[in-house]
């Protein structure tokens, strides 16, 4: 059967949306494409010559309450809702109230939200709830059709979008005050009062895309436990994880992929699944629960299939806590971060195991040692840490050659240097003060695209870019410093002034204690430039608030540089520089590892 949208405008019940239903979800280009077919539709009814009865929505099948005399809505909500966000811009753009059907969402003051989106304050409750994300953009994208986002490209005046709100709302035509039209209407389909709503939602669901392992997961807890206090108590609980881990530098030291449905990660941890596919996650949880609960229960006895989901998910709730307590934590939160980081794919380690690992850890202390077993292993910090042992600062740069990996080359030697400058940063931070409020963005990290900068330039590169170079140097204003005319002197002129002699050599320049991080956009903007240019760069990136690596930072602001034992030369990154950095960086891996 169908109903218009007329028809619900009218009825008495209420729409329920309960907690084992998904979230709203229709994005900016769902709710454009449901206007402009609706508006298409109007259009095309104007035409006497074409014979058009309805627009047919998508099924909307629901379940009635008697008890609590609404609807429960088991599918078709997403269209439910847009239907009534739409109408509800509408009425606000020609500030006329209309009657509305009513529709709530099993979770904390969803019917509010929908009726006050007009209102100023719902801007900020939008940034608290997923739901009320989604609703609130809908709704914006609605307001910005009316003044030209749309198929016609051009703005409404009142009096269109009131005529066009009343053909959603009833119809063209009417025969003695009776809509015969009912211009929009939704395939209807009421449940027989016996049958099981929640396998009604997972038959109709299960194939569809959007249907995610989460909103599987979530809802058959939430089906399984009894009354709706508790069904609350959990779906306000999962609400609470989801907002935690919309937080970027959260769930950034936890994963370095793009998860869609962060939470996810939290049942790949309790079900030690580190890839999985469609459904897989829902399929196993089932599983687990059916084995290890519904086996030692009465299939009758609600009340203990109601305290084994119970149990189940405060297992889950204990990871998340551990996830938050790691997070908090200046050492595990770079620790654990790093191993998820490596930009070496085949040393990279994931959450899952790294969370076996505390599982099989005696206390946190057993647990640090085997997250810095685990960062030796798969890092070249064995052969930084060398260094020190078997070779006097004299011989430094020589002994550096002997490291192959530890020079700039080709791809796979590059990971190497990364995870071992990465290295360097979180050993940095996890030294200083336990005050600091600084933390690597693992996040950042992760989403952007870096490379190596060379501290002083290649010349064989700077040849190529030496007008542009010399344009940099007259911006400094020098007063020390006087550039010849002759271009022909320009490359030597730099060579004498810019570049420590050690570095002529463009091998040398290579070497580990010649490269630094910096995310791909800046190195690209920064060019092949002396280090004096490079480092005004940096501190103008610094100033907008740009995230720069701590050890980048004070490479270019020359912190690791001991001035008692050689000169102040701001103008170029001497070789004593860049001593002093490896030995900074020597030391400061070193004490992560607890000394030798």
């Amino acid at each position: 059967m169908f109903k218009s949208v007329g028809e619900l405008l009218y009825e008495e019940k209420l729409f329920y949306v309960p907690f084992y239903q998904r979230g709203y979800r229709w994005e900016k280009e769902h709710v454009l494409a449901l206007l402009n077919d609706l508006y298409s539709f109007y259009e095309l009814t104007k035409d006497p010559n074409v014979k058009v009865m309805y627009y047919c929505l998508q099924p909307l099948v629901i379940k009635i309450d008697i008890d609590k005399d609404r609807y429960v809505v088991v599918d078709g909500q997403q269209r439910l809702t847009t239907i009534f966000i739409i109408l509800k811009a509408f009425e606000n753009f020609i500030n006329r109230e209309k009657r509305k059907f009513s529709i709530i969402y099993d979770r904390d003051e969803s019917k509010e939200f929908l009726e006050n989106l007009h209102k100023e304050e719902s801007a900020k409750k939008a940034e608290q709830n997923a739901d009320f994300w989604y609703m609130y953009n809908a709704y914006k994208t609605v307001q910005n059709w009316i003044k030209g986002e749309n198929i016609k490209k051009r703005k409404f005046n009142e009096d269109e979008i009131e005529e066009f709100m009343n053909f959603i709302r009833k119809g063209r035509h009417e025969v003695g005050g009776k809509d015969i039209n009912k211009n929009v209407r939704f395939i209807w389909y009421e449940l027989p009062p016996n049958e099981d709503e929640f396998e009604v939602f997972i038959r109709l669901n299960i194939g569809k895309v959007p249907l995610t392992n989460a909103e599987l997961i979530k809802s058959f807890l939430i089906s399984q436990v009894k009354g709706e206090e508790e069904r609350y108590a959990i779906s306000k609980e999962w609400d609470d994880m989801e907002h935690a881990l919309r937080d970027n530098e959260f769930f950034g030291f936890i994963s370095s992929e793009n998860l869609e449905n962060r939470i996810e990660i939290i049942f790949q941890i309790f079900l030690e699944k580190s890839s999985y596919k469609n459904y897989e996650l829902y399929e196993k949880l089932v599983e687990k629960f059916e084995k290890e609960y519904k086996n030692n229960v009465n299939d009758n006895d609600k009340d203990s299939r109601n305290t084994s989901i119970k149990k189940l998910w405060k297992k889950v709730k204990l990871i998340f806590g551990t996830l938050r307590f790691w997070y908090q934590d200046r050492e595990f939160y770079h620790l654990i971060g790093f191993l998820t980081s490596l930009r070496s794919k085949d040393k990279k380690m994931n959450i899952v195991d790294i969370y076996k690992l505390y599982d099989n850890s005696i206390d946190k202390k057993d647990f640090k040692r085997k997250l810095l077993e685990e960062i030796r292993e798969r890092t070249k910090a064995g052969e930084i840490l060398e260094l020190k042992r078997n070779i006097g600062e004299a011989d430094l740069e020589e002994k550096i050659k002997e490291y192959d990996d530890l020079s700039y080359g080709y791809s796979a030697k590059n990971k190497t240097l990364e995870d071992i400058l990465l290295l360097f940063n979180i050993a940095t931070l996890i030294s200083s003060s336990q005050d600091s409020f600084i933390k690597f963005s693992f996040y950042k990290f992760n989403t952007e695209k870096w490379s190596l900068e060379h501290i002083t330039p290649r010349t064989d590169k700077l040849k190529q870019d030496i007008r542009r170079v010399i344009e940099e140097i007259k911006k400094l204003e020098l007063l020390d410093i006087k550039i010849p005319d002759n271009e022909e002197e320009w490359e030597s002129f730099i060579r004498e002034n810019f570049i420590d002699e050690f570095f002529k050599e463009d091998e040398n320049k290579d070497l580990l204690f010649n490269l630094t991080l910096l995310p791909q956009r800046f190195n690209s903007a920064i060019k092949n430039n002396i280090f004096l240019v490079k480092r005004n760069q940096i501190i103008e990136f610094d100033k907008k608030g740009e995230f720069i690596p701590i050890a980048t930072k004070n490479v270019f602001l020359k912190y690791y540089s001991d001035f008692r034992k050689h000169s102040c030369d701001m103008k170029k990154w001497t070789l004593e520089d860049a001593k002093s950095y490896l030995r900074s960086m020597r030391e400061s891996i070193e004490s992560l590892f607890g000394g030798r």
